[in-house]
């Protein structure tokens, strides 16, 4: 009776074999509840060299074929950034208005024509007339001041359409309680949609501090990098003042002086 009690339990165990051999074959038993597949990993754009025209800001945001025209959010009609800094902004921009923060677009992307027009109308009001008679050392002096909120033409990040001026670039906004709860949302959040604060407190020389200003940094990191291994002083050329750009030490107090955590 031993003997015939052993060939049923062969006969199972070659039936289970043969249900696991199916089962593998169907992918049954392939693993992948507990070994989940590795997710696809898209691979980071290309750091290709971008055009000394654009770092200088020598071009039409609305002819460029990376730029796109802001809406909903902008304070003037026509503003422009690159796309995926722009379709960043709008999901951050989205975001804090669900938590009661209602951000607002006062500048994005300037070409050299327009950071020349407020370069040049600050000389006048600073300098009047009479700017290309003044000794150099009152010259340089003008242009610090002037330096202190705005680029030179051919040195502002805003030519790359990677940087934003949100809701004011007045101090008193940003010291008031609204904006100090602006200012605390975005120090909290913005990194999480590529938003970096660029002229932060607490650098030497350089910008002053401006709590409005933000930058995309998964185009503006390279952007900055490309600007420092192309442009020379022979580059900044064309309006008033350009000559003491090397004096003013344009390039390493005002181009490269940013926050640190931002720095390429």
């Amino acid at each position: 009776m031993r003997n015939l009690k052993l060939f049923p339990t062969l006969g199972q165990k070659l039936l289970s074999i043969l249900l696991v051999v199916l089962l593998l074959c169907l992918g049954g038993l392939s693993g992948e509840e507990n070994n989940p597949p590795a997710p696809i990993v898209q691979p980071s754009p290309a750091k290709e060299e971008v055009p000394i025209q654009v770092l200088l800001g020598k071009f039409k945001p609305a002819e460029h074929p990376d730029f796109v025209r802001i809406s909903g959010y902008n304070n003037h009609p026509a503003m422009y950034l690159q796309a995926r800094a722009k379709a960043a902004l709008d999901s951050l921009v989205a975001d804090a208005a669900k938590a009661g923060i209602h951000l607002n677009l006062v500048s994005a992307t300037r070409n050299f024509d327009i950071q020349k027009a407020i370069w040049e109308r600050k000389i006048a009001e600073q300098g009047g007339r009479h700017f290309d008679t003044l000794d150099k050392e009152r010259k340089i002096n003008i242009l610090r001041d002037i330096l202190s909120y705005s680029s030179m033409p051919s040195a502002s990040r805003h030519h790359w359409g990677t940087d934003v001026d949100l809701c004011s670039v007045e101090l008193s906004f940003w010291n008031s309680p609204r904006g100090k709860r602006y200012s605390e949302w975005l120090t909290v959040n913005a990194a999480n949609y590529g938003y970096y604060l660029v002229y932060s407190a607490h650098r030497e020389g350089g910008h002053n501090y401006e709590p409005w200003h933000w930058s995309y940094l998964p185009i503006s990191g390279h952007y900055l990098q490309e600007y420092r291994r192309q442009v020379t002083y022979e580059d900044i050329t064309g309006f008033s003042g350009a000559e003491y750009a090397r004096d003013l030490d344009i390039f390493e107090q005002y181009v490269s002086n940013v926050m640190q955590s931002i720095l390429p």
